[in-house]
């Protein structure tokens, strides 16, 4: 135990005046919206190493290193506040910092207490077995069940709580909150409150829109935060969800600028259309798997990517979805690079078709109807 104290503790250092700080809640935030969205923020983060990344959840520490370890579209944290804000983690080596979590589990009667307590007056509290709490205690209410007599007897017992998406009631120290440990972790870190944003959808993550920080408070955020954070110009406010959300409030702080697509000029498109259906290459070897590969197969890593080609068909009549001259291949054709389909095992390579744009270095747009043409008109491939 002193072993790791003292690691986690040691890690604790001031850091540089022009950090850039994200502050973002987990699920229906950082892991909320579409996909694209979250592989966009991730690829942003990428770009941008310079802003640290700072979970603050209402997950137990065993949760979020699951969450890590199975899902690749979440960025890694430098920093983990879990518990609803019981715990501050040193993510490096998932050591807790224990000088933190002293200041804000300090007057905490103790877990069992605290349960005891409840379930002898508050039978309407479902305590949430299965899941990891430090420093807490965490239950299922109703939010009928929801009293000023329950509350009452909560502080009475010399705690804090707070109530989130109409189901979660989690008992805190008095010290505690994802607010406070904001600021206890600021605090240390020395970093300013201009150079923070926090972002969170539902009231549990109240307390962090009052430390005078930036905030953005997603779209699909519960109704009363949205209601109850304050209406100021640090507070962004956008219609996006979930990650979506995040990375627009940081274009709009600066902090970050989204990519421009790769775009490919290659003779041939990616797949062919054959017997009904698109097909990749057959061969595994060669220029156009090495780039879709690069490029594509749902990797966080991938970039997007426009690929324009030379249209060689003799009768696109024959291919769904004719793709108009001067358009780029990606969204004519309905099919991203990231989302090539399957080559069944065994199919002969039959001779290719494809409905991709125009060469685009000619200069009326119009149609190449065979390869011959291709050459005379765009040189040699």
């Amino acid at each position: 135990m002193a072993e790791r104290a003292s690691r986690a503790d040691a890690g604790v250092q001031p850091a540089h005046t022009n950090v850039k700080v994200l502050v973002t809640d987990l699920d229906g935030t950082l892991l909320g919206g579409d996909e694209d969205g979250r592989r966009r923020l991730r690829r942003a983060l990428e770009r941008h190493p310079e802003i640290t990344v700072v979970f603050a959840t209402g997950r137990g520490l065993s949760s979020v290193q699951a969450l890590l370890h199975r899902d690749q579209l979440v960025p890694p944290p430098r920093w983990i506040i879990a518990d609803v804000g019981a715990s501050v983690v040193d993510a490096t080596d998932m050591s807790h910092v224990d000088v933190l979590e002293a200041q804000l589990r300090a007057g905490w009667p103790g877990h069992d207490r605290v349960r005891a307590a409840l379930a002898r007056r508050f039978p309407q509290l479902t305590y949430q077995d299965g899941v990891a709490q430090e420093g807490r205690c965490s239950y299922y209410l109703s939010p009928q069940h929801l009293t000023g007599h329950l509350t009452a007897a909560v502080e009475d017992l010399g705690c804090s709580w707070t109530y989130s998406d109409g189901r979660y009631f989690d008992v805190l120290p008095p010290q505690a909150g994802k607010g406070p440990a904001v600021r206890q972790l600021a605090r240390k870190l020395q970093w300013p409150t201009t150079r923070i944003l926090v972002a969170g959808d539902s009231l549990n993550d109240l307390s962090m829109f009052g430390l005078g920080t930036h905030g953005v408070v997603v779209g699909n955020a519960e109704p009363g935060l949205s209601a109850q954070v304050p209406t100021t110009g640090r507070v962004y406010r956008t219609e996006l969800h979930g990650a979506a959300a995040i990375l627009s409030a940081l274009e709009h702080l600066g902090w970050v600028r989204d990519s421009a697509p790769v775009v490919i000029g290659y003779h041939r498109p990616p797949l062919h259309w054959t017997r009904g259906q698109w097909h990749r290459p057959m061969s595994p070897n060669g220029i156009l798997p090495t780039l879709t590969s690069a490029l594509a197969d749902g990797s966080p890593h991938a970039s997007p990517a426009i690929w324009a080609a030379a249209l060689v068909q003799d009768d696109p009549a024959g291919v769904p979805g004719g793709i108009p001259a001067g358009e780029s291949a990606g969204e004519s054709a309905g099919v991203p690079t990231g989302d090539l389909p399957h080559v069944p095992a065994g199919v002969p390579d039959p001779p290719p078709t494809f409905p991709w744009p125009s060469c685009r270095c000619r200069p009326d747009g119009g149609r190449v109807t065979s390869t011959a043409r291709a050459k005379k008109r765009c040189g040699p491939r």
